[in-house]
């Protein structure tokens, strides 16, 4: 086996919980007025993105030197290539987002060749505490600022990871065995993760359809086949995202999950599961592209 055709995509966590809202999308409303042209809230982001950011490479080096018993040289030269994937993702976040920054302060009205100009010469806090000149200034406006909220939202933390700078430092860094450990004991924890996310789905579908233990090993395992990695990433998501939860509820559409509990359950139970867990199966699905 090839270190160089091993995927090092590892997602190294302590648990899948801890790590969760690390793994999410950072979102933030920000509300553009005449008192606040949303610079303050775009820097904190950016600044909460990058902390972000740093503590998932720093725990996946904490774990790759568990696992893998890293040297000295070793951890030195991934925490250089960790700090630089970091600034440039950072970097490419901050470029992107002050795009549609700029967008949303233009349409509010301010006048974006002034933003830029107080970035540059660093004088914002300066001119916003001298009321005279911000009274010219005022003066000097062709329209009002109006009140504008939007959402801004960045790539999830984890990204970083992808950066080519970090990347390919793990293939020059870590020998072929250490590789093989790292993916070995990547693999262990994530079907152990798994497994916790299977069981809790189908602790809540036990609680409405009172599986016997033929049943529940029945539906845990075609559960845990087809929608297992989805349970998972639900986990990330569902800090931030709305989703269905298994109560009683009108189901969109034909029940395509029958498969899963055909002969199994009887008919009271057919028709809570169409009730309540077909929405759910049928969100989990719409996980799939999302990452």
């Amino acid at each position: 086996m090839s270190k160089y055709s091993i995927s090092l995509s590892f997602v190294f966590v302590g648990t899948l919980f801890c790590f969760a809202a690390i793994a999410q999308q950072q979102r933030v409303v920000i509300s553009l007025n005449a008192n606040n042209d949303g610079q303050d809230e775009f820097e904190r982001v950016l600044g909460d993105l990058r902390d972000s950011a740093e503590f998932y490479l720093a725990g996946k080096m904490g774990m790759l030197d568990k696992v893998c018993e890293l040297s000295e040289t070793q951890k030195k030269k991934l925490k250089v290539a960790s700090k630089g994937a970091m600034d440039k993702f950072v970097k490419a976040e901050y470029e992107r987002c002050k795009v549609l920054l700029r967008r949303y302060q233009q349409q509010a009205g301010f006048d974006i060749e002034k933003l830029e100009r107080e970035e540059q010469e660093g004088e914002k806090e300066e001119a916003s505490s001298d009321d005279e000149d911000d009274d010219d200034e005022e003066e000097e406006d062709e329209r009002p600022i109006r009140n504008f909220a939007f959402s801004l939202q960045t790539a999830a933390p984890t990204k970083v990871e992808e950066q080519p700078r970090w990347k390919d430092s793990l293939k020059k860094v870590l020998t072929e065995e250490q590789v093989e450990k790292a993916e070995l004991a990547n693999a262990e924890r994530e079907k152990r993760i798994e497994d916790a996310a299977v069981a809790r789905f189908i602790a809540k579908i036990d609680l409405q359809l009172f599986l016997n233990e033929e049943q529940r090993e029945h539906v845990r395992q075609g559960i845990q086949e087809e929608f297992g990695g989805l349970l998972v990433k639900e986990i990330i998501f569902e800090e931030q995202f709305r989703r269905p939860t298994l109560r009683a509820g009108q189901l969109d559409g034909e029940p395509e999950h029958l498969k899963l509990i055909e002969g199994v359950l009887d008919e009271s139970q057919v028709r809570q599961w169409n009730r309540s867990v077909e929405p759910h199966l049928k969100y989990l699905k719409t996980l799939k592209n999302r990452r």
